[in-house]
């Protein structure tokens, strides 16, 4: 086939440096490709897919079930979305020629970005490096700077024309997202699905037992011939009689199925298994804290309980109380955790930046017309709180 004669070792050099010169001088780019038949095209846009195809192969990464060639298809659909407005204006501002121009440098554009985009994509999460997700925010950003304002550079001579059009792209880009504001029906849908460290820390996380306060005081109860062991947690009274021993056996069943929910998590990210690790030893480090250890009165005097009398002469109750000596290193272990949490949020939070803020000028027409204020996506979506309460 003559398409696969032109695979010489010229063309594929010169094919190499067409694409590059994209990114540089976008309008010689284009003078190129509108010199050549639809044979050589073809021959041209058959070696990027062939390119395409080995880019697939040989790096790919999988976790999930999310695979490199999913993530290059959502990649394909959110492209087509964000580059529609830009086609519509094509058909009502240009003649057939300059559209099918238009329509070849949106396609480069797409195919030299995305090559780069997957790989930031497949390198963050080997990594877990929220660094390579800002770099593909930031291509993502550039890419679509491209598709939507490059072009009207490319096309167009004058510049009332480039203004018109990019005017009339921005206030269709506009319309079309007040249109799927305005026509959403799921107003609960969730937020983040795109990363998958988010998404399998916060299905762990917030499976977690309510846990609000911690153990600050260990008591032993004598009531006549029975012996009760018991602990106060912070915030009550310290050497109260009327201890809730169900509400005690209610904190410790908890804290067990706190760990059980860890260990039995088959963790695909190394950064959610390690701080899964470190939830698991304050867990674990907090049931060391309140099991019985003494059964008679002289353990008590030789470990430094304060004993306290209640109920003089007749129904004696006496209660050995001492102070949790390790409380400090448990605060600390909460607090650690806490400093984990935030560490993820933040990390994603400015990874996601350049999003916001294209977002931001973007579709600023839009929000300002229907009171929408943009936020970031995972500010508030999941608070440490809901299961340690830090003081």
């Amino acid at each position: 086939m003559k398409i696969f004669k032109d695979f010489t070792s010229e063309n594929i050099v010169f094919w190499i440096k067409s694409i590059l010169q994209l990114l540089i001088r976008p309008k010689r780019f284009i003078v190129e490709i509108e010199q050549k038949s639809d044979t050589d095209l073809l021959s041209q846009f058959l070696f990027y897919f062939i390119f395409y195809v080995f880019f697939f192969i040989f790096v790919n990464v999988e976790h999930s079930n999310e695979s490199l060639i999913k993530q290059g298809m959502i990649l394909l659909v959110n492209h087509l979305f964000v580059i529609f407005p830009v086609f519509v204006t094509l058909l009502l501002l240009c003649k057939k020629k300059k559209i099918k121009t238009a329509i070849i440098f949106i396609v480069c554009v797409f195919l030299f970005f995305t090559p780069f985009i997957l790989f930031f994509w497949a390198t963050f999460y080997f990594t877990e490096n929220y660094n390579y997700k800002l770099l593909l925010n930031v291509l993502t950003i550039i890419q679509f700077f491209y598709s939507n304002y490059v072009i009207a550079f490319i096309l167009f001579a004058k510049w009332k024309k480039k203004l018109f059009f990019l005017l009339t792209n921005y206030l269709l880009t506009n319309i079309l997202y007040a249109s799927f504001v305005l026509l959403n029906i799921d107003n609960y849908r969730p937020i983040g699905q795109n990363d998958l460290i988010f998404i399998e820390y916060a299905k762990l996380f917030t499976k977690f037992e309510y846990i609000d306060k911690y153990p600050a005081v260990l008591t032993y109860t004598f009531d006549k011939d029975s012996l009760y062991f018991g602990f106060a947690l912070s915030g009550m009274d310290t050497i109260a009689t009327n201890t809730n021993y169900k509400d005690i056996e209610d904190y410790k069943n908890t804290l067990e199925l706190n760990v059980k929910l860890i260990e039995q998590t088959d963790f695909q990210f190394y950064r959610n298994a390690l701080i899964g690790g470190e939830y698991r030893k304050y867990f674990n480090q907090t049931l060391s804290l309140i099991k019985q250890e003494f059964f008679h009165f002289d353990d008590f005097r030789k470990h430094g309980y304060t004993l306290n009398i209640f109920g003089l002469p007749t129904d004696t109750i006496l209660i050995y109380t001492k102070t949790i000596e390790e409380r400090d290193n448990l605060l600390n272990q909460r607090q650690l955790l806490f400093e984990y949490h935030n560490d993820l949020l933040r990390s994603m939070n400015k990874a996601e930046t350049p999003l916001y803020i294209m977002n931001y000028f973007q579709f600023f027409l839009c929000n300002k017309t229907l009171g929408i204020v943009q936020q970031k996506q995972h500010q508030d979506y999941f608070v440490p709180s809901n299961f340690i309460k830090i003081e």
